[in-house]
């Protein structure tokens, strides 16, 4: 169930935005030791962001929710790759903000019910 969401100003062409999107799925699959399959990712593209009060650089927002496995190690790691992962697409690291979340399965429903 870990789900990625990314928010970035960079304008991306709709393929670029499919494999950016399994770029990240992998990145926190991986990171994380959850299954692909059940990883969700989600990529915003061309979205008004400011950064330091202008907008002279591309920057990225990210949120990784994820039902345990966030802890300091596995989080400094992702951090590491997902901001790798953003200089691929222009965004300087240190424009790219990631909020880390962990969750309990009875705050998280998926088909019709919780995953608790």
């Amino acid at each position: 169930m870990p789900t990625i969401k990314l928010t970035t100003s960079v304008v991306l062409e709709r393929e670029a935005k499919k494999t950016l999107s399994i770029e990240l799925a992998k990145a926190v699959a991986e990171t994380l030791g959850k299954p692909l399959a059940v990883t969700q990712a989600i990529v915003q593209d061309d979205e008004v962001i400011s950064f330091g009060g202008n907008f002279d650089s591309d920057s990225a927002f990210i949120v990784v929710l994820s039902i345990g496995a966030l802890n300091q190690t596995n989080c400094n790691a992702l951090s590491a790759r997902l901001c790798d992962l953003m200089k691929q697409y222009g965004v300087d690291p240190k424009f790219t903000y990631i909020c880390f979340n962990d969750k309990r399965a009875e705050e998280w429903g998926c088909n019709g019910k919780t995953l608790a």
